[in-house]
């Protein structure tokens, strides 16, 4: 379980990694490919330009669950990392989730809602199957 545990953290840092990379590098193209996609499944649009903003706060974020999943495939026994990643990623999960219902449905709050939550999930999942192994 350790073995898989690191390499599915090392996974999930090399993602996080590329995405903030694509945040940084391309905040509109990102933005962009998910408005066609919604306009295609009749969801709501963005229509616009990624505010400077977005990418600031998305590439700080992408930076520190990089961070997090680096530490839990470095350091597997250390608790504090995959807690903080469960919370990232449920926040993150529940709040698109809440945008996605209040505001407007737009296809990347939906989609970003699935993905974020299932990776909770699976790092959840992984740290109490780790966590049982070492126990046993």
């Amino acid at each position: 379980m350790s073995s898989l545990y690191r390499v599915t953290s090392g996974v999930l840092c090399a993602a996080f990694a590329l995405v903030g990379a694509l945040f940084l590098l391309a905040p509109g193209a990102v933005l962009a490919l998910f408005d066609r996609w919604s306009a295609a499944l009749g969801l709501a649009t963005f229509g616009a330009a990624a505010d400077p903003l977005f990418p600031a706060l998305a590439v700080a974020y992408m930076t520190v669950v990089t961070a997090l999943a680096w530490s839990m495939a470095r350091h597997p026994r250390d608790d504090a990392s995959p807690r903080l990643l469960v919370l990232a990623k449920s926040a993150s999960s529940l709040v698109s989730f809440g945008l996605f219902l209040l505001r407007q449905p737009h296809l990347v709050l939906l989609l970003n809602g699935l993905v974020d939550g299932g990776i909770a999930l699976l790092v959840l999942l992984l740290r109490r199957a780790l966590r049982a192994e070492q126990v046993a």
